[in-house]
């Protein structure tokens, strides 16, 4: 009898019954994981910005350095043994930025020795006599003075070309936007002897510049 009067009070839970009651803990467990999941995500989501301020804007200097007919040449034309030819030469600092500068000369042809006879002078300032033909050397300072027998291949006159400027070495030193003249000399000597009648030498002048800022010999 109290066993009947129980299951009337409970009845026993059937399979269904117990199956369903699993599917809804597991339902309530899934919802409650994903809800952690969702207020995780939710809290690391971030809002980020970024600003900035225009900077300086950073321009380097120029080196151009020029010469009134690029690199310069004379012909050893008409000359008799002894004379000697002028030209004054025009250097121009075009860049943005103090320079120093060489100068090298070149034997560029000379097919039948003339070069041997010649030599080389160069002087700071114009030439003296008409600029179209300019008769002699000036009162400049001497910058150089080769002797006779000009050497082969390419050869310094003043300063050194390179990667530094040294003044005490004959560099030329022109601030920005300045220029100098130079007055060159070319001298046949006295001992060409008839051989070279009529024969000509092409001469190269060139010109090497560097800047001066943190730029000298140690």
């Amino acid at each position: 009898m109290d066993d009947l009067l129980q299951e009337m009070i409970e009845p026993p839970v059937s399979k269904n019954d117990v199956a369903r009651r699993r599917r809804l803990l597991s339902t309530v467990a899934i919802l409650g994981l994903a809800g952690v999941g969702v207020t995780s995500l939710t809290t690391s989501a971030l809002f980020t910005d970024r600003d900035g301020v225009e900077g300086n804007t950073f321009t380097t200097g120029t080196i151009n350095l020029g010469a009134a007919a690029g690199d310069w040449s004379i012909a050893a034309g008409n000359m008799a043994p002894g004379d000697t030819v002028y030209s004054t030469l025009t250097i121009d600092n075009d860049g943005s930025l103090q320079l120093g500068y060489a100068a090298s000369y070149l034997v560029a042809s000379d097919p039948d020795g003339l070069a041997d006879f010649l030599s080389i002078g160069v002087r700071a300032g114009t030439c003296a006599g008409p600029a179209a033909n300019p008769t002699g050397p000036g009162t400049g300072t001497v910058l150089a003075a080769t002797g006779v027998n000009l050497a082969a291949g390419e050869t310094p006159l003043f300063g050194v070309a390179g990667s530094t400027v040294d003044v005490a070495a004959g560099d030329r030193i022109l601030d920005a936007g300045e220029s100098e003249t130079l007055c060159v000399a070319v001298t046949l000597d006295t001992g060409a002897g008839d051989a070279l009648q009529g024969k000509t030498a092409e001469l190269t002048l060139t010109f090497d510049s560097e800047q001066t800022a943190n730029n000298t010999a140690p």
